[in-house]
């Protein structure tokens, strides 16, 4: 069976502002977004972070959501630096 709902992007802005999908989330908040946003730990979850902040900074959201839980978590990169909801991914899972 296909996973029809789209992902939630989780989206790292350049002044290190957290997005869930185009809400703007405290860092500390982040996790009870996703829950309240995702129907279970299997839905898809894209990561992607601004070019300019520190690529340990994504790693390190993504290791924060796959331990709470979440088991499809990926880092998504586009080179046009797009707004939180427009970026094509080009995911690498973890």
């Amino acid at each position: 069976m296909v996973d029809q709902k789209q992902p939630i992007a989780v989206t790292i802005d350049a002044e290190g502002k957290f997005f869930v999908d185009q809400r703007e989330v405290a860092a500390d908040e982040l996790i009870l977004v996703l829950s309240e946003s995702a129907d279970s730990k299997e839905r898809r979850i894209h990561v992607r972070g601004d070019k300019t902040i520190a690529y340990g900074k994504v790693i390190e959201v993504m290791g924060l959501i796959n331990s709470a839980g979440y088991t499809k978590v990926a880092l998504v990169s586009d080179s046009s630096n797009p707004s939180p909801s427009q970026a094509t991914p080009q995911t690498v899972t973890r």
